[in-house]
């Protein structure tokens, strides 16, 4: 079984910033829930009862209600994001993008192809070799993984991928164009929602400012990529300006 450190990391990385990214829930909050027992696996984050923190210190009811809040809106989260924050070896963002597209577009579908130990359906994929692909196989076998699946689904996680039709499919108006986004923003909390504006108009995004990047978010208290971006000349845009721009092309 898993020591409990590995178990407290896997913790931190599904909530992690490029993972759920859960509102309102960083290190410290969790570090405490994991401390004090009151978390003891990744499905415990949707079971317990916030409320019972009333009376730590920290925790006033205004901070419980954010955290509440945090956790009630990151069921919203798209598979292609639930997936990946399981932390399953080699089933990064990349991964998963490949396997949505080749159509397993359910978590269903992986666990019937590990069912069936159909590895060479999963090596035809372009980008997902025979490593992968046998740690897909075991990993989706073992009562591990499908006891955590269980219980997130049981909790309310998306864990399919709905198939988007070209009539929904938004303007891709940001094609060709590479996003970094920084700062804090009133629509966007997490931040990392108008990262998901930006890729489902077909725009990239970029976790830093390169020579590359073409658009800078920026959000209150933006630092040191604002700067950096001004010197490269890079176009900047403020949270105003991106909502019309969403607007305007929807």
């Amino acid at each position: 079984s898993e020591c409990p450190d590995q178990i407290k990391a896997g913790i931190f990385f599904f909530l992690g910033k490029n993972q759920m990214d859960i509102d309102n829930f960083g290190p410290e909050t969790a570090e405490f829930l994991i401390d004090q027992g009151f978390i003891k696996r990744i499905p415990d984050i949707y079971t317990f009862n916030y409320n019972n923190l009333e009376g730590f210190p920290g925790f006033g009811s205004k901070k419980i209600k954010l955290i509440t809040a945090g956790v009630q809106q990151s069921l919203n989260q798209p598979y292609r994001r639930v997936l990946p924050s399981l932390g399953i070896p080699e089933l990064g963002k990349k991964a998963v993008e490949l396997l949505i597209t080749a159509g397993f577009r359910d978590i269903d579908d992986l666990i019937t192809i590990a069912a069936e130990k159909d590895t060479e359906k999963l090596v035809e994929i372009k980008g997902i070799g025979e490593r992968t692909a046998e740690i897909i196989i075991t990993e989706f076998s073992s009562s591990k993984t499908l006891e955590l699946i269980d219980n997130l689904k049981n909790a309310g996680l998306i864990f399919t991928e709905e198939e988007i039709s070209k009539e929904d499919m938004l303007p891709q108006v940001f094609e060709g164009q590479i996003w970094c986004i920084t700062g804090s923003f009133e629509n966007f909390k997490p931040r990392s929602l108008a990262g998901d504006e930006i890729t489902s108009r077909g725009g990239k995004t970029t976790t830093s400012v390169t020579g590359k990047t073409t658009h800078l978010l920026a959000g209150e208290s933006a630092g040191s990529k604002l700067t950096k971006a001004q010197k490269l000349g890079t176009t900047i845009i403020t949270e105003d300006i991106f909502m019309e721009m969403l607007n305007t092309n929807d």
